[in-house]
């Protein structure tokens, strides 16, 4: 990735999330770059540059990445492909667009990392040695797909697969086959956030858990990036033909066309912003890009 640069904002509610297992992660991969020959980066389509690890990066700059663009079906394509010919460098690193939960992505990883591979095993096979191996690392902050990209490629499952960041703890040794292995690393996050659109950001995504950055938070922050860049869709996710004065009379549209009522029969306003980002993440409402192009 090159250079890119983000507005920086003063605010009280930028958060840390980097639990002790990260830290140990981010040492023991340090341990293992000499095992490996090529970096697997993976991240969300989404938000690209804040799924993007600036501080791993940093420790390996000297080898060749692969970036996978995982979660292509929930971003905006355009703005994505914007910011890749922006950013990429494309002298030294190789990129996919891919939904990992399609089955087809397969191939076309299996081609790239062959792609990486040859120069390797055919100076080896040169020396006489015939049973050379390759290997990767994969990288990648909480939920951005790893497990599944893992999942996809190995001979059988081998990681577990949740829609929630801290599932893969420990380095992992993959065989993939005779010529090609792979070391999986837990989801590693940045000691701290890049700035508080940041941290937001991470929630919507789910690579932060739930309650490090209090629901309102997100509420307004999705609001007001609906009205901004998605405002057609947002209308039709309302069933609505103009966008109601606030943002309580959205969230009160939302639980009247939900039913979601409380016991005294006033609408739960509370579950409606549950729903509502429960659908941004999930692509119900709009195809999205979050980060800046």
């Amino acid at each position: 990735m090159g250079k890119y640069v983000e507005k920086k904002e003063n605010n009280k509610n930028v958060n840390n999330w980097y639990p002790g297992h990260m830290k140990k992660a981010t040492n023991q991969i340090i341990e293992k770059l000499k095992l490996v020959d090529f970096i697997i980066f993976i991240l969300d389509s989404r938000v690209p540059y804040t799924s993007f690890n600036s501080n791993l990066n940093e420790l390996i700059k000297n080898k060749r990445k692969l970036i996978i663009f995982n979660k292509i079906d929930l971003a905006d394509l355009d703005k994505l492909n914007l910011f890749i010919d922006k950013n990429l460098n494309k002298e030294n690193d190789y990129y996919l667009l891919l939904n990992l939960s399609d089955n087809s992505s397969k191939e076309k990883i299996f081609k790239k990392i062959d792609d990486f591979s040859k120069e390797k095993l055919e100076k080896l096979k040169n020396k006489g040695i015939k049973h050379a191996v390759t290997r990767a690392l994969v990288l990648g902050i909480p939920n951005v797909g790893k497990s599944t990209f893992i999942n996809m490629i190995a001979p059988k499952n081998i990681q577990k697969v949740q829609n929630m960041p801290g599932i893969t703890r420990n380095i992992t040794w993959v065989k993939i086959n005779k010529n090609f292995e792979m070391i999986d690393s837990p989801g590693i996050l940045e000691p701290r956030f890049k700035d508080a659109n940041s941290g937001i950001k991470l929630s919507l995504i789910g690579s932060v858990k739930e309650g490090i950055i209090n629901n309102d938070v997100l509420v307004e922050f999705v609001l007001n990036f609906l009205k901004n860049n998605c405002l057609e869709q947002l209308l039709n996710y309302l069933n609505l033909k103009e966008l109601p004065n606030n943002n309580e009379e959205i969230l009160k549209n939302i639980a009247v066309l939900r039913g979601f009522l409380l016991k005294n029969s006033e609408y739960d306003i509370e579950k409606a912003k549950v729903i509502l980002l429960k659908d941004f993440k999930n692509g119900k409402i709009s195809k999205v890009f979050l980060d800046e192009v």
